[in-house]
């Protein structure tokens, strides 16, 4: 549960990224920034093998494909943003998956949030 907590928190503040739109902005400085703030969102999931088999087993498979998801997202956002062909379609594209990123860590989040009130109430009831 301790796992799940620590997870929660975090992805809550790695969920919506927000960079700076300097108009003067370069495609290189905004791959740094984009790279820089992956760079962050990729170190938390190294905490999969510590949460998933914390959840109902149930809950593991759809969790663990979430992350799965999650992480292929999180490349293609970087992906976005150095190899597009200029600012303005990295922009757009960035915006959009890190959206879908947002949407789904924002399930995975509730997933969790639910295993651990089912955890507080199965311990009280005991």
């Amino acid at each position: 549960m301790k796992h799940n907590l620590c997870l929660l928190t975090l992805a809550a503040t790695l969920v919506c990224p927000t960079f700076a739109q300097d108009a003067q902005q370069t495609m290189d400085g905004y791959c740094n920034q984009v790279s820089t703030y992956q760079d962050k969102v990729e170190s938390w999931f190294t905490l999969e093998d510590a949460i998933v088999p914390t959840l109902p087993a149930a809950e593991r498979p759809g969790a663990a494909q979430d992350l799965t998801t999650l992480k292929a997202l999180s490349k293609q956002i970087r992906k976005d943003a150095c190899l597009s062909p200029d600012l303005k379609k990295a922009k757009a594209s960035v915006s959009r998956d890190s959206a879908r990123f947002a949407a789904l860590a924002q399930a995975l989040i509730a997933r969790i949030q639910h295993d651990m009130a089912e955890q507080r109430r199965t311990q009280a009831a005991q």
